[in-house]
């Protein structure tokens, strides 16, 4: 009995897969050219995508050395230069930048940092501020994120804006790898205790101390931490 279902559950696979056979036969023959050119339209779909990469990198790194040429043409042999020269080289290179500043990517980091700097240097912290904060919300994630924002940071001091100095200090703090943390956490602190919060002051100056007892910065912090003990605050 039980060969017997053996042969019979064989013999019934055998006539579902000739069924399945016919079926798909009759398929690809009435469907056949439709496969094909499904076929043929992913593969070039494929082939598009990979150019478009390919493309695309290499219109990054054409922009990206298009901006080395710009800083080399702004620093080149710069230290004998008249601050009237200086300031056509700052001003030619701020309106070739202009053209990579939109970009969402590597090159629009590059030219706004570089913008950033050249304004900086040219006192235009309202200016240098925006491309710092441009190069900090292009690349939030990137190493250059807190260095912007550190950046931001002092041109905010230079304005006279304490609130935003203190609110972009802190998110430079935030990347616990970034190479100035413990000056920001120092120059938070030394803001505040400018602005006389100085429960504020302690509170950062007491973080150098507990986390970075060995770091320059907190030295100072230390210092300013007796001077409040001292003066009974």
């Amino acid at each position: 009995m039980s060969d017997k279902k053996i042969l019979s559950m064989n013999t019934v696979e055998e006539e579902e897969k000739k069924t399945v056979a016919s079926a798909m036969d009759a398929f690809l023959s009435s469907n056949g050219k439709i496969l094909l050119c499904v076929v043929a339209i992913a593969i070039v779909v494929l082939i598009v995508s990979i150019a478009g990469i390919t493309i695309g990198d290499n219109v990054k790194v054409k922009q990206l050395s298009a901006i080395d040429k710009i800083s080399y043409a702004l620093t080149h042999k710069s230290s004998a230069l008249s601050d009237d020269e200086l300031n056509t080289r700052r001003d030619n290179a701020l309106e070739q930048l202009s053209v990579y500043a939109a970009k969402k990517n590597v090159v629009g980091v590059r030219a706004n940092m570089l913008i950033g700097d050249i304004q900086y240097q040219k006192n235009n912290f309202e200016d240098a501020r925006s491309a710092y904060l441009a190069v900090a919300q292009a690349a939030p994630k990137a190493y250059t994120a807190p260095l912007a924002y550190y950046n931001a940071a002092e041109c905010s001091e230079n304005l006279g804006d304490t609130e935003n100095a203190i609110a972009y200090y802190e998110k430079a703090e935030g990347y616990s790898d970034f190479m100035m943390l413990t000056h920001t956490i120092f120059n938070i602190g030394r803001i505040k205790e400018m602005a006389k919060d100085i429960e504020g002051a302690k509170k950062s100056y007491t973080k150098l101390s507990e986390n970075y007892p060995e770091d320059n910065w907190t030295k100072i912090a230390k210092s300013r931490l007796l001077s409040f003990e001292v003066k009974g605050l």
